[in-house]
């Protein structure tokens, strides 16, 4: 067992922006735009379209998280629609 090396890998949401939880506690609807991010209205008026990729806020918990962890807390208990958003996002990565 000399050949095995263990690291010790501490994880805190608060040391590290990359560690984001998702939860169904407490919330009636889910929202896709809390995993991805959501159209900012004002930089419509900027860009011109809401197709424009500047106009798009990528606030969402997965892009925050990008390249680290998220935490889905009682997943089970979210909305069907919110479900289905999901692993069709986690299939295209």
């Amino acid at each position: 067992m000399d050949h095995i090396k263990v690291k010790r890998l501490i994880l805190s949401e608060k040391g590290s922006p990359r560690h984001r939880h998702v939860s169904a506690e407490g919330r009636e609807e889910q929202d896709s735009t809390e995993l991805t991010g959501d159209i900012n209205y004002r930089k419509i008026a900027e860009y011109g379209s809401d197709s424009d990729p500047r106009a798009f806020n990528f606030d969402g918990e997965l892009n925050i998280a990008n390249r680290g962890i998220v935490e889905f807390i009682e997943v089970l208990k979210l909305d069907v629609a919110f479900l289905y958003d999901l692993l069709a996002r986690a299939r295209n990565t």
